[in-house]
């Protein structure tokens, strides 16, 4: 088992990224697939999406030895790591604020993180990195390590998203030039549209965004739902919150399948 890798970028929060990255895992979870989720944001808010305030104490410890399925270990040479399994093919490795330690200019940790994933793409069909909304190490280490399939970039059709999105965009073009890797946006999500009705300066950047990412663009367009937040609240996958047939379960699943069919599966 090679697994792919899936970055879930923007310079900007509030866009969706852990939303996304949750209730993608979920679903590819649930047609077989085995998948581990990486919370690389010092934030956790994915942590807090799957194991709510009862964070287990090997998430919890932060950098302590016991601490095995925290995210930070995957930047500490030689460390143990396990991701903890938090539903049926579905895995996490999350983390606390304690991975806010980790910055600066050094790059020996993002290369211990790209070999870490290198050793759970052995293990799992697919990795979901939800990364920070800032550049930085963090930034950096998981699009480093995002070549193996590429980065989804989630924004809602608005100024500051849309911006975020084309600086993430840069980052990526300039990490190609400067690097020599051959790092790819898979997609670019139209995330949280209103749409009942939808107003002039959705439909605006929606045009922007077509204009700007042309095929990046990803058909699939997840509406702004009370239920996807719900069941986010709830630690729970968005078909299970609300029925299979739901117009918020069946936007997930169709972007899923799209995500799927561009990584080549």
């Amino acid at each position: 088992m090679v697994g792919k890798v899936l970055a879930v970028a923007n310079e900007k929060g509030g866009v969706g990224k852990t939303t996304c990255s949750v209730q993608i895992g979920y679903e590819l979870a649930e047609w077989g697939k085995k998948v581990c989720i990486i919370d690389n944001d010092p934030s956790g808010d994915a942590t807090t999406a799957f194991c709510g305030e009862n964070i287990p104490d090997s998430i919890k410890l932060g950098n302590k030895p016991e601490a095995v399925s925290n995210t930070i270990k995957l930047y500490t040479a030689d460390s143990e790591f396990s991701p903890l399994e938090v539903a049926k093919n579905l895995f996490l490795m999350g983390c606390t604020d304690a991975l806010s330690v980790l910055k600066g200019a050094d790059m020996e940790p993002a290369y211990e993180f790209c070999d870490s994933i290198e050793i759970l793409r052995e293990k799992f069909d697919y990795i979901i990195i939800d990364c920070p909304p800032s550049f930085g190490l963090l930034f950096t280490s998981a699009m480093l390590a995002s070549v193996s399939g590429g980065v989804l970039i989630p924004m809602i059709p608005d100024e500051l998203s849309f911006k975020a999105a084309k600086k993430v965009k840069s980052r990526i073009d300039q990490m190609n030039d400067r690097m020599r890797i051959n790092l790819k946006i898979l997609g670019v999500i139209s995330n949280k549209v209103m749409n009942n009705p939808m107003p002039q300066s959705v439909k605006h950047y929606l045009e922007r965004m077509d204009e700007e990412f042309g095929n990046l663009v990803f058909k699939t367009q997840v509406h702004q739902a009370v239920k996807i937040s719900d069941a986010i609240a709830l630690q729970e996958k968005v078909s299970s919150y609300a029925k299979k047939d739901s117009k918020a379960a069946l936007q997930i699943s169709a972007l899923t399948d799209e995500i799927i069919t561009r990584l080549g599966g």
